[in-house]
């Protein structure tokens, strides 16, 4: 992708952005990027996990079935 592109020139053919785009999209890579992206998704996913997690394990089993 980085040195052929994805061709949006479909898409972009009515598009007006005020400026002359190239109809071709051409990938950069960041790997440091990436894993920092990766890394805070988990964590945030985690920590949102934890609230209704930790409420349901104060419950009992069959309260929870019987809902």
């Amino acid at each position: 992708m980085v040195q052929y592109g994805l061709d949006f020139s479909f898409m972009l053919r009515e598009m007006d952005a005020g400026y002359r785009i190239t109809g071709v999209m051409r990938s950069a890579w960041h790997p440091e990027g990436m894993i920092t992206a990766i890394v805070g998704a988990l964590a945030i996913s985690s920590v949102v996990a934890l609230f209704p997690s930790g409420r349901i394990l104060k419950s009992e089993v069959a309260d929870i079935l019987r809902s």
